[in-house]
């Protein structure tokens, strides 16, 4: 299983278990519901897909270092 995978479910289930045990507020609740389904969707992509993504992801991080300073 896929990393990106592992998080979200854990995220829908933080996001479930606040939901029944904490008075938390419906945006905090509408944020983690999200980001765990574009992690779900991140994470059930096709490999050639995946691969292209994780390709993206590496050369935007590397940009951003890049105009931060960091090496």
């Amino acid at each position: 299983m896929r990393t990106e995978m592992k998080i979200a479910l854990g995220l829908f289930a933080t996001n479930t278990l606040v939901g029944h045990l904490l008075p938390a507020p419906e945006f905090l609740r509408g944020i983690l519901l999200g980001l765990s389904i574009f992690l779900m969707a991140v994470g059930m992509l096709p490999e050639h897909a995946y691969g292209k993504y994780k390709v993206r992801q590496t050369a935007k991080f590397s940009r951003l270092k890049k105009m931060v300073g960091i090496n």
